[in-house]
């Protein structure tokens, strides 16, 4: 899809009203996982149909939306994303040579609050989202009812009883009765992965070899196999052992609960590479390396950048509290699900981030709040890559301290200065790392990297 503009117009189709059930869904089980900003989105994306005429669609002009929204274009663009990845909007471009490029935003109406829990990739993303205290109560708000019935009998007439059913007028209707169902049925949209990032031909060929049938692999279960690929970077070997261990060896099942147990298990006990492997062209990571060095970067940022991008976040945060003789806490794995779920920044930026909080501002935990600021502006920045993140922190740090340092003035009277952005200053109860000793924890973090890849 091109670039949206603001004065671009849409569309909005929605095939029957949001339903009140849909409503909290929406607003108790999705907003966590889409944020305010797709909240916002969906309910004026649902204003403006309900403002236009059926029988007419009406043209809204995309600046509009914004100023209901009260966002910058990028924050529109994030949250639209984030609605279509979960199944919330389907979106349609329409280029005509003669008019400006028009967009057709397809509203869907949420899962039922029933089905949202039946689902375990849905369940999966809120409690990551929300914690397990949270994710409790929202289990109780929405749990049926169950009533005790034991000391009664059940005295209900069946259906047969109380109406009959004339099986030869139901036979001859049943054309109709079919058409009329087939026109009251809703093409419900899946969470949007990257169907690519996993070489299925390649995982289905293995996985016959080791016992595990192909009817394991509905739509549903390759959904989870991309979501452990995209938080844990588990490759598709890792998954095929993973699946190994807890198929049935009579029935060729793969028992999914034990799997996500195994998976979260491993997470934490082991250090996995990611799928994305070393260039097996030494000729090109060589340029790549000369090209960084030409471009100011030193042999310890080269290969922080490479682990970087070679690493998942969450070993990635592994390696570094075992290099500081500490350990990765719940709530910090959770703060980075969210992360990769939900950012729209790669995972080796995310892996300099947690190098910067960590390493280089000396911090002992990951702070939700601090962190999440953090990641907020460097998306708005478009920071995409881990050689970008590093050379933004830096310029920012130089810049106010080099603004510190020389207090401009305009005759007698100084000039206010550039304060340097709250998420870029470390926690005032922490100390800033020596360079000796940050270098010292760079150089442990890559040879513990590279012994665990040695080890895999």
């Amino acid at each position: 899809m091109g670039n949206q503009l603001p004065n671009q117009s849409y569309q909005v189709f929605k095939s029957r009203p949001l339903s009140t059930e849909g409503k909290d869904a929406l607003i108790y089980l999705y907003q966590p996982i889409i944020d305010s900003d797709g909240l916002a989105l969906y309910l004026s994306l649902v204003a403006d149909h309900q403002a236009g005429n059926a029988s007419m669609p009406t043209d809204f002009v995309i600046l509009d939306l914004l100023n209901a929204m009260n966002v910058g274009m990028q924050r529109f663009i994030q949250a639209r994303q984030k609605l279509e990845g979960i199944g919330l909007l389907r979106t349609f471009e329409k280029n005509d040579p003669q008019q400006e490029t028009s967009y057709l935003f397809q509203l869907q109406e949420p899962v039922h609050p029933l089905a949202f829990f039946q689902d375990e990739l849905y369940s999966y993303l809120l409690l990551n989202r929300v914690g397990e205290r949270k994710f409790n109560q929202l289990v109780s708000l929405f749990q049926p009812q169950k009533i005790t019935i034991e000391s009664y009998q059940e005295t209900t007439s069946s259906f047969t009883a109380a109406y009959g059913l004339d099986t030869q007028r139901f036979a001859a209707s049943e054309s109709t009765l079919q058409a009329v169902r087939q026109s009251f049925q809703e093409e419900n949209q899946p969470l949007r992965l990257e169907e690519n990032a996993i070489d299925w031909d390649f995982l289905l060929y293995e996985a016959q070899r080791r016992y595990i049938r192909s009817e394991n692999f509905t739509a549903a279960f390759k959904q989870k196999l991309l979501m452990y690929h995209a938080l844990y970077g588990y490759d598709v070997l890792e998954l095929l052992d993973l699946m190994a261990d807890n198929v049935s060896l009579t029935t060729g099942e793969v028992d999914q609960k034990r799997l996500e147990q195994a998976v979260i298990r491993k997470s934490r006990q082991s250090f996995n590479k990611t799928a994305s492997r070393e260039d097996p062209q030494a000729e090109s990571q060589l340029r790549r390396f000369n090209t960084l060095k030409q471009n100011g970067f030193s042999e310890n940022d080269i290969l922080l950048i490479q682990e970087s991008e070679h690493t998942a976040p969450i070993p990635f945060l592994k390696a570094i509290k075992v290099e500081k003789n500490s350990f990765m806490t719940d709530s910090e794995q959770w703060l980075i699900k969210g992360l990769v779920e939900r950012s729209p920044l790669p995972n080796s930026v995310i892996n300099v981030l947690v190098h910067y909080a960590l390493v280089v501002q000396n911090n002992a935990a990951l702070n939700a709040s601090y962190i999440n600021n953090i990641a907020a502006q460097w998306s708005e920045l478009k920071i995409g890559t881990a050689e970008d993140a590093i050379k933004h922190v830096r310029n920012l740090v130089k810049t106010a301290k080099e603004k510190r340092s020389r207090p401009q003035t305009n005759g007698n009277r100084i000039i206010r200065q550039e304060k340097l952005p709250a998420w870029a200053e470390a926690p005032v109860e922490e100390a800033t790392l020596t360079p000796e000793r940050q270098a010292e924890l760079d150089r442990k973090l890559q040879n513990y990297l590279h012994k665990k890849a040695g080890d895999n």
